[in-house]
């Protein structure tokens, strides 16, 4: 949600580094993971929070360009 989980934000720097092509699904237009990825597709954050301390949010939006996405990329693979 974020884009700054440094676990992905490496990958996706290996992936340039060799030449992969990289599919982005996020909610932060301003996250490193943006720059660093090939196509960036950014979904709806609310702002609104019930855990503020917390990066807990629904997920849903993302989760279903996501699905759509895999759908369709198996139908034409």
């Amino acid at each position: 949600m974020n884009g700054k989980t440094e676990e992905l934000v490496e990958a996706a720097a290996n992936c340039q580094e060799n030449g992969v092509s990289t599919i982005l699904l996020t909610a932060n237009q301003s996250s490193p993971l943006y720059e660093l990825c090939e196509i960036s597709l950014v979904g709806f954050k609310s702002e609104k929070s019930y855990f503020p301390d917390y990066e807990v949010r629904s997920r849903l939006p993302i989760q279903v360009i996501a699905r759509i996405i895999l759908d369709a990329y198996a139908i034409r693979m």
